[in-house]
């Protein structure tokens, strides 16, 4: 299993985790509230968790060449929704 993550300073976490669940919704399960959220991407479950001040991402992905794919859909998505807080990039960690 390969597992990357990211946390991203905002205090519009709660908010990102709805956004990016609802869209997401159309076409893959996911499950939410307030503080957290589960999106099943068909390479793997993506985690989202809302701090105070903060939105921390997980995914987790079985084979490692799914690794930057299911990153470039995470963060793309959150970039588009997080543009009024001119958030450009999601700074991963691979574990």
């Amino acid at each position: 299993m390969f597992i990357t993550s990211a946390t991203v300073p905002t205090p519009s976490a709660s908010l990102y985790i709805k956004k990016l669940c609802k869209h997401f919704a159309h076409r893959i399960e996911v499950s939410f509230d307030e503080e957290h959220g589960e999106c099943k991407l068909p390479i793997g479950p993506v985690t989202l968790q809302a701090k105070p001040d903060a939105l921390h991402v997980q995914i987790q992905v079985q084979q490692q060449s799914d690794l930057e794919k299911a990153k470039d859909i995470i963060e793309s998505h959150f970039v588009r929704f997080a543009h009024k807080e001119n958030i450009q990039k999601m700074d991963w960690v691979d574990q």
